[in-house]
């Protein structure tokens, strides 16, 4: 990994993403994610504490052309369910807000 990679990576209780690398990782496993979950999720993992509205998320999107805020469902669904498959102990988890949006959650027993 070279110095701008470092610099460009981000990690958070067990989710490390490197978005120049295209890479990936929920406890130390390798995950495959589209383009538009690899946004969401360098999103996410910017900021771990905040609530992003469904408009925000779309917005990082944007540069993919998407236009619905149900899209971003769709994608977070999917990155649940890649993060859920794996057999690491899921640590975090891509919790909901009604009507307020998603962001990155721990589970109160860690």
């Amino acid at each position: 990994m070279n110095k701008h990679d470092e610099m460009d990576s981000k990690c958070y209780l067990g989710l490390f993403i490197c978005p120049s690398r295209a890479e990936f990782y929920f406890c130390g496993n390798e995950i495959r994610l589209t383009r538009g979950e690899a946004k969401l999720m360098n999103m996410f993992l910017s900021n771990p504490q905040q609530i992003f509205s469904r408009e925000l998320c779309l917005y990082a999107l944007a540069s993919d052309g998407e236009k619905d805020t149900r899209v971003v469902d769709v994608y977070i669904k999917n990155i649940r369910k890649k993060i859920t498959t794996e057999k690491a102990l899921a640590l975090t988890i891509i919790k909901s807000g009604r009507g307020l949006g998603y962001r990155l959650w721990r589970h109160a027993d860690l």
